[in-house]
């Protein structure tokens, strides 16, 4: 396992799985920071992707909250 706690095959399933949109560049990274794409919500379990602030995490479709630590 890695810092992620996937497993290679399980990372390479979650990419395919969402035909590779969940693979973050750096470009990606600096076009948009507040955005965690292609995640999956815990509430509402559609993948989105998750509006980042300096204290917490929205789903932009549920509009579930979580604070960031």
């Amino acid at each position: 396992m890695n810092k992620t706690g996937l497993t290679k095959q399980q990372y390479e399933q979650m990419v395919n799985d969402c035909d590779n949109k969940c693979v973050i560049t750096d470009d990606m990274l600096k076009a948009d920071p507040n955005l965690m794409k292609c995640v999956r919500c815990p509430f509402c379990t559609e993948t989105v992707d998750a509006i980042l602030t300096d204290t917490q995490i929205i789903c932009p479709k549920c509009h579930a909250t979580a604070k960031l630590q």
